[in-house]
């Protein structure tokens, strides 16, 4: 019969496998996501396109989240010790929490600004958000200015 050295049935064992396979997972997604927003902000400024901007900004955000996501799975690979006695592996719960304050002071604003629009107290400045006379040649640019009447 096998020995149980750590005194843990092998507990210790699968928590480090399972440790080692996220922090595989979480790198393999964050050379994937920062390639992809390399692309995108490469793509981004030479087109002069405001949305694959934006967009490249938006996965910039989700390597972060990968950057702490993979920190936390390094950290919770740690031995444990007589302060640790679970080790690091609670460091996830940590990593999930900050994940989750980033996301919500990012989010904040825009719930702010979206809570007048949902009850209907005012409308979405369209003038702001697209111009519609612009793809018509009727934009808001000098040329317009000159063709306005008087």
């Amino acid at each position: 019969m096998p020995q149980d050295l750590d005194g843990d049935l092998g507990a210790g064992w699968r928590l480090r496998m399972a440790s080692e396979t996220s922090a595989r997972k979480f790198l393999f997604m964050l050379i994937l996501s920062f390639s992809y927003f390399c692309a995108e902000m490469t793509i981004g400024v030479m087109s002069g396109s405001l949305a694959v901007l934006a967009d490249a900004f938006h996965m910039l955000t989700d390597v972060a989240a990968l950057v702490c996501g993979y920190w936390v799975a390094q950290l919770s690979m740690k031995k444990t010790s007589s302060t640790n006695s679970f080790g690091w592996k609670r460091a996830e719960i940590v990593g999930a929490l900050c994940n989750g304050f980033v996301f919500f002071v990012i989010g904040s604003p825009l719930l702010f600004l979206l809570l007048p629009l949902l009850r209907g107290g005012r409308r979405a400045p369209s003038k702001i958000i697209c111009n519609p006379g612009a793809h018509s040649g009727e934009g808001l640019g000098p040329e317009a200015a000159a063709r306005s009447p008087k």
